[in-house]
């Protein structure tokens, strides 16, 4: 990499993003070593190479200053520490001797100044910059330098936010101290919002008002995600859409009936909503109103004449009408982060120039490289009619077994699917849509694989599958002239409990039936053994180490051989298990107990009144098992987890309110007297 000669105003430069810029809650990352990547100004050199006045001599100085950063990079990750700190002051006396050269030239402030910023000693990249940038041209130049220095200020912050998370085990309520003074310096910053509306999601079990703040933060991410989108559009000549255009959609059906255009065009219910049907309320009345089921509906999405069409994005497959500036959020993607799905323009930085002349916005690249073009598709694939089932999470066991197969099933139940020219846009799934899963091929079918064959296997074999990566580039994958969407109203507000990504009953039964329909399936699931079942999430990142879980194993073990008739325990764990078979344990237990997680999804295949016992949070944001329960007819006992500054994520958790003791006297408690039938009836326990 070339260096800069002296500070030319009209010169190219080009500099690269600093490292620390901390990603999401969900896989916060560690800072890279220190000097891994050295930012450097590529600037064209003089046509002479001469200078006079001792400008050569300030040249070798500056170069000299790189040359003593990349030794001390190299010594750094080679484990030679104090050899690399060695190397940064002799950085620092090369700037000092370029200075007393030329103390008016910026050139060795802006080598120094990347330097610290790079090697972490953000105050003296801070006092570098600031000292730099009154040398440099009044405007542009002068704003670059500035917005260099708000960079390393918020470096210096999310270090310390990345120490004090401590990859998810760490002081979360600290952590929120600290998203908060990054938002004070990037305030329009969307991954912060969204950054901060996970966090406040982790710990809502432990503040109360934690929830209505996170629904907040999350709001603000898509507003500042959608501003930041239309202004990319309008920069790539994508759209001509105003700085008021368009916004971004979660009541698709009154966003119709308002005659709001943006490509949605039709809405079909399935059933009349007017129809809605209440479920899980409280049997006494009173407030608890529990759940309403909305219904479904199927939502048709038609390009402009002579428009590219609708638009899929990203690994969540946001759907886009670009003409117009929309931002149709089905009923999952109020969660889903807009700088995992959109191209946008970095408003909330400085300029990434010292050039009038150059943009004043950068694209961000959220994938730090990991895309080429900061992950912008050169080639976009178009169609004609797609039906669309990928959405936020859409491989996540419980998204993909309620949700993802839920839209499916609407889809078919309405005949779209019908249509041979409509093509299904499906998430990527282990076994399905490579050539490593074809025959003969190495990818083992899981869950999701073996329900898709079940499902849509007619599709799939028709090469009417298009299969879209959930962790491919933030941009445009696909485009459609008709697009088909199944979607449904939340059975509960948004902030209540079990609204996070709820599926109404309704969809649920449909996934349900359409799961053990099959008389293969069905037959396999024929077993007069009733179950225990203990569900481990021994060794897992999150919620992995249960405090005396051998202890809760075995209380529960001894409680099956004692019950009449004695039921068989299963400890369900990270076993690779069919479909087949997992319906078939789920339908014939009795009981269930484990730890908040995917696991509980197979409650759908559980008869009604089985009993469920799950060691969660009383967080409306964990609420998806408890919502789950009431949709199937099944019997939800919480078990409480201690709330602490780690929040949910946290991998070590204990019972609270008399440990494991406490609740194997519930489980004794609520199965005293019956143990529940598969019918849901009980019968009386000798």
């Amino acid at each position: 990499l070339k260096f800069a000669r002296r500070w030319q105003p009209g010169s190219l430069l080009q500099l690269g993003r600093s490292v620390f810029l901390s990603s999401a809650m969900a896989g916060m990352a560690k800072l890279v070593a220190l000097l891994a990547v050295l930012e450097v100004i590529v600037q064209v050199d003089t046509a002479s190479g001469k200078q006079n006045g001792g400008l050569d001599e300030y040249d070798r100085k500056c170069e000299e200053i790189v040359a003593h950063s990349r030794q001390a990079g190299q010594f750094f990750n080679s484990g030679r520490q104090a050899e690399a700190h060695k190397k940064l002051e002799d950085a620092e006396a090369s700037f000092r001797a370029a200075k007393k050269l030329q103390p008016k030239e910026p050139q060795a402030y802006i080598s120094i100044a990347t330097t610290m910023l790079n090697a972490q000693r953000f105050d003296d990249s801070v006092r570098y910059w600031n000292e730099a940038a009154p040398l440099m041209p009044k405007g542009r130049a002068r704003e670059w330098a500035a917005g260099r220095a708000t960079w390393a200020k918020y470096g210096k912050v999310s270090t310390k936010r990345d120490t004090v998370y401590a990859n998810g085990q760490g002081n979360l309520t600290e952590a929120l101290k600290l998203m908060e003074q990054q938002l004070q310096i990037f305030p329009d910053f969307p991954s912060l919002h969204h950054d901060k509306a996970t966090a406040l999601v982790m710990i809502s079990a432990l503040q109360e008002d934690a929830t209505a703040d996170a629904l907040g933060e999350f709001g603000q991410a898509q507003e500042t995600s959608l501003r930041a989108w239309r202004a990319g559009l309008r920069a790539t000549g994508a759209s001509k859409c105003c700085e008021s255009c368009g916004g971004v959609v979660v009541d698709w059906p009154g966003h119709l009936a308002g005659g709001r255009g943006g490509g949605l065009v039709a809405v079909d219910w399935v059933v009349d909503p007017a129809d809605g049907q209440r479920y899980g309320g409280s049997a006494a009345g009173g407030e608890d109103e529990g759940f309403l089921d909305g219904r479904a509906f199927v939502a048709r999405f038609e390009g402009s004449a002579g428009g590219p069409g609708i638009a899929i994005a990203g690994g969540d497959g946001l759907i886009l009408d670009e003409a117009a500036c929309w931002l149709f959020l089905p009923s999952s993607g109020r969660w889903a982060q807009g700088a995992r799905n959109l191209q946008m323009l970095e408003l909330w930085t400085g300029p990434p120039s010292p050039h009038d002349t150059d943009p004043p916005f950068t694209f961000h690249d959220n994938n730090r490289g990991q895309f080429p073009n900061g992950g912008r598709v050169a080639k976009v694939r178009s169609e004609g009619k797609v039906a669309s089932i990928v959405q936020f999470a859409a491989v996540s066991f419980f998204h993909f077994a309620t949700e993802v197969l839920g839209r499916l099933l609407i889809l078919q139940r309405r005949g779209v699917l019908e249509d041979p020219e409509v093509k299904l846009l499906l998430p990527k799934v282990a076994g399905l849509g490579s050539k490593a899963s074809g025959k003969g091929g190495k990818e083992q079918k899981g869950f999701a694989a073996e329900a898709l064959e079940l499902l849509a296997g007619d599709i799939i074999a028709a090469d009417r599958a298009i299969w879209l990566r959930t962790d491919g580039p933030p941009d445009v994958r696909l485009r459609a002239k008709t697009l088909f969407y199944a979607d449904w109203p939340l059975p509960a507000e948004p902030g209540a409990d079990g609204s996070h990504c709820a599926t109404p009953r309704s969809v649920l039964r449909l996934v349900r039936s359409g799961l053990m329909g099959e008389p293969s399936i069905a037959d396999g699931a024929e077993d007069s053994r009733g179950a225990l079942l203990f569900l481990s999430r021994a060794g897992q990142s999150m919620r992995g180490a249960l405090k005396d879980e051998a202890k809760l194993e075995r209380g529960l073990e001894e409680r099956a051989r004692s019950s009449r008739p004695p039921l068989e325990f299963v400890r369900f764990g990270q076993e690779s298990r069919t479909l087949r078979e997992q319906v078939a344990l789920f339908r014939r237990a009795r009981a269930v107990v484990g730890v908040h997680g995917g696991a509980f999804t197979n409650l759908l295949f559980s008869g009604a009144g089985t009993a469920v016992f799950e060691l969660g949070f009383q967080s409306p944001f964990a609420g998806h098992y408890r919502h789950l329960a009431a949709a199937m007819d099944l019997r939800s006992v919480p078990l409480p987890l201690v709330a602490d500054a780690r929040g949910m994520g946290a991998r070590e958790v204990e019972l609270a309110g008399g440990g494991v003791d406490a609740a194997l006297a519930r489980v004794r408690e609520a199965l005293l007297g019956g143990s529940v039938g598969r019918d849901g009836a009980r019968t009386q326990e000798l």
